[in-house]
């Protein structure tokens, strides 16, 4: 059976977005800790609360919210 996810993004704070979106670009986690001056676990626990909260808990479906956080930024 196919995986008919589709990440609802609007669950996500603008700010979640911008970090996902930082992510899929490549951008490593201290490098956006120093972006928004916090500390480098802030950034993995937003990431963790982010997927938690819109199912993304495989890796394909991860991809397909970093996809969507890209082209929603």
């Amino acid at each position: 059976m196919q995986d008919e996810y589709t990440p609802d993004m609007s669950l996500l704070t603008h700010h979640e977005l911008l970090v996902i979106a930082l992510l899929a670009d490549g951008t490593p986690f201290p490098e956006i800790a120093a972006i928004f001056g916090i500390q480098q676990e802030s950034v993995k626990r937003q990431v963790r609360n982010a997927r938690r909260k819109i199912g993304a808990d495989t890796e394909p479906r991860w991809q397909l919210v970093t996809r969507a956080a890209q082209e929603a930024t």
